[in-house]
């Protein structure tokens, strides 16, 4: 179906009407210093770090991924919970990867010299890291409205 089509035949089951005339808001100007706001003195990179992303963030990331994964596998001996420092390994070796590009992410932790990060694969291990890429979570779905409803 023609996307035209399928806009028009959602807007009739959801008795949506367009407006022709162009509707405007009143929107504040912002009078602040543009960018984040680091203290001066600061040229570590781990601590520019931690100023754009703050340990609240990474709890709130391994709470959701803990409690997620507690609700796919249960009561498992399969499951270890993990931790803000784990999110921020996990996090460290996405921004790597963006870097250092391989065909697939197996390959960092490849036998093969040619392959292998000696980096990224100290970090973390790859099975460990293939764990976070099935159940890294911000929210918890259980709260989620399910499909078809508001």
């Amino acid at each position: 179906m023609k996307l035209l089509q399928k806009m028009t035949q959602v807007r009739k089951e959801k008795n949506i009407e367009w407006l022709k005339e162009v509707l405007t808001h009143d929107i504040n100007e912002f009078h602040g210093d543009p960018g984040p706001n680091i203290s001066s003195g600061k040229e570590d990179p781990i601590e520019i770090f931690g100023c754009l992303f703050e340990d609240e963030i990474f709890e709130h990331i391994f709470y959701h991924t803990n409690l997620y994964a507690t609700q796919r596998l249960g009561g498992s001996t399969a499951f270890k919970p993990t931790n803000a420092d784990e999110i921020k390994k996990f996090l460290a070796i996405n921004l790597l990867m963006r870097i250092i590009k391989c065909p697939s992410y197996k390959n960092y932790w490849s036998s093969d010299p040619a392959l292998r990060d000696n980096y990224i694969s100290a970090i973390m291990p790859r099975n460990r890291f293939s764990w976070f890429l099935g159940y890294i979570h911000l929210n918890d779905n259980s709260e989620m409205p399910k499909k078809g409803e508001e």
